[in-house]
């Protein structure tokens, strides 16, 4: 790690802190009702778990089918899910395990393997979709209404990592359902059943439409574990990545990415790395004089730190102006005479920024300064640069069209 980095052990930290919060990201994918899932033959209700699987083995079939899934699509992932909470609640239907762990499967000529690693999952996204104190959209963190929730949670949090065979698993999720029925008043209402479940027959039931099903009814509890094929969890994925990366920091020394690295330093250490790229002076004239937004004073600050740092980030709750801000740096940058280049990996966040700055960008003949590129862009593009060409019969005019862009 470079020499001037002396926080390092606080950028560590706060990795650390970003992985473990990241299992908490709701993300609305599913797993509020992972078992029921007909295109990978809903869940396999299983009694324990092989660490090898045999041809011979009455489960061979199924695991089979497991290994194929996952082998020709890097995106499924197979799972072992301790407990059943189902039923329909608020007309949403709910089948789905209080606790979830990804497996690895490989398969040696007719032999499947399959390993039971650490690092279990309480389901966040069942307990968002039961909650009726929270407003959650994709990517919020799941944060409970009451101080005893959070110690709760926090609690088997700590209590999960202890679980390392199958046994101990299924015994912490009935233990962990309890404590979530003492402590979350959305789970006080829901039954358990003590009798054994057949939940492929329930499945067929449910298919029946007949008015038993338990898919239909209030929500239940069974103690009963499975087995299922899911697309990877986006908090699960980016948790093994934090994971990973932060292996490596400890292990190597090295961030091995300076850009990340410069983005850390300045954010949690005294020592940012300043540049010259215009005077304060300078920067107050833009914002007061040229960038026709509306602007508070930490937005205005962010634009200043924007300029007077080499890697600055803007960080705030759903609301509150974070895109109008991006917005007013990218208008500042254009001032500048400089390009500036938006990524995000949410579409709809740079749907956002486009519609505040492309009417200030574009005039009635159709020029534009901003490519916004989404799926229809690659047309929309040529058909722009067509219209630009077309209505150009000189290389002063071209040039001057170009000047737009």
């Amino acid at each position: 790690m470079p020499d001037y980095i002396e926080n390092s052990e606080r950028v560590i930290n706060y990795i650390k802190y970003l992985r473990d919060v990241s299992r908490k990201i709701v993300t609305r994918n599913g797993f509020e009702k992972c078992y029921f899932n007909k295109q990978h033959k809903y869940a396999n209700q299983i009694s324990g778990h092989k660490d090898i699987i045999k041809s011979s083995d009455a489960e061979y079939g199924i695991y089979n089918w497991y290994y194929e899934q996952v082998k020709s699509n890097p995106e499924k992932k197979l799972f072992l899910g301790f407990g059943l909470l189902c039923g329909t609640t608020r007309k949403k239907l709910i089948s789905a395990p209080i606790i979830y762990i990804q497996c690895d499967i490989d398969k040696k000529d007719d032999e499947i393997m399959i390993d039971f690693p650490d690092g279990a999952n309480i389901n966040y996204d069942l307990l968002a979709a039961l909650s009726e104190n929270t407003s959650l959209n994709d990517d919020d963190v799941f944060m409970p209404v009451a101080n005893n929730q959070t110690t709760l949670l926090e609690t088997l949090e700590e209590q999960i990592g202890e679980c390392n065979t199958f046994d101990k698993m299924a015994k912490f999720s009935q233990d962990a359902f309890g404590c979530l029925q003492n402590n979350f008043d959305e789970f006080k209402q829901i039954t358990t059943v003590e009798e054994t479940i057949d939940y492929q027959a329930q499945v067929t039931n449910h298919s029946s439409n007949r008015a038993n099903s338990i898919f239909k009814g209030k929500l239940k509890y069974y103690a009963a574990n499975f087995s299922f094929i899911s697309n990877i969890p986006d908090q699960l994925s980016t948790y093994q990545a934090l994971n990973t990366f932060v292996e490596s920091i400890e292990k190597t020394n090295d961030f091995k990415n300076p850009v990340l690295e410069k983005l850390l330093v300045n954010a949690l250490s005294e020592q940012p790395t300043p540049i010259n790229v215009l005077t304060e002076e300078g920067i107050n004239d833009i914002i007061e004089n040229v960038i026709p937004l509306s602007l508070s004073a930490s937005q205005k600050q962010a634009i200043r730190n924007a300029w007077q740092n080499e890697i600055s980030y803007i960080q705030g709750p759903p609301g509150t102006g974070k895109s109008h801000t991006i917005s007013a740096i990218i208008l500042s940058a254009l001032a500048m005479n400089k390009k500036v280049l938006v990524v995000s990996a949410k579409q709809p966040a740079l749907e956002v920024v486009n519609q505040k700055i492309n009417p200030l960008l574009s005039d009635n003949e159709g020029v534009s300064g901003v490519v916004y590129f989404d799926k229809d862009s690659r047309g929309r593009i040529r058909n722009y640069l067509k219209k630009i060409l077309d209505s150009t019969n000189s290389q002063e005019a071209l040039t001057q069209q170009a000047g737009y862009l």
